[in-house]
């Protein structure tokens, strides 16, 4: 089952309605600014590779991915070439398979394809992949600090 509740509201939209930036919480964005961006593992598939070149340097500028979330990008990735190559198979094939005695049966590739899809899914919405995941991670953008001096001259 997905996230419980409603999507937090943006804290940019919270300092408009009047929420002091004490009061918002801090946020994972904030460390992840620090740590170097993730390096493409040499074992994934020139398809995956092509993903992660597609998707990675835009994640990075959104502040939600770091070198500690290889393992997801390289899961998500190599899920994206395998699903893609099995709806090659399935194009080339067809999604019905006759057997040598002359029954039909589904695809084995229709299997493997929405396996990996699922896989796709679930590691989209854990990168901020999908609208509502990424509705959510609006809701978790980081407020920027105030040094003490702006602080005090703001009256804040």
């Amino acid at each position: 089952m997905g996230e419980r509740g409603p999507v937090p509201t943006p804290s940019n939209l919270r300092l408009l309605r009047g929420s002091r930036p004490q009061q918002l919480k801090p946020t994972m964005a904030l460390l992840v600014r620090d740590l170097p961006p993730p390096r493409c593992p040499p074992e994934l598939s020139a398809d995956a590779k092509k993903e992660w070149r597609r998707v990675v340097p835009t994640l990075i500028s959104m502040g939600v991915v770091c070198c500690l979330d290889v393992a997801i990008l390289a899961a998500y990735c190599q899920s994206v070439a395998f699903c893609s190559e099995a709806a090659g198979h399935l194009q080339a094939e067809g999604t019905v398979y006759t057997s040598p005695r002359g029954r039909q049966y589904e695809s084995p590739w229709l299997k493997i394809q929405r396996m990996y899809r699922s896989n796709v899914l679930d590691c989209a919405k854990a990168l901020g992949l999908t609208p509502a995941s990424r509705l959510r991670l609006a809701g978790a953008a980081p407020v920027e600090k105030r040094d003490e001096a702006e602080e005090f001259l703001s009256g804040g």
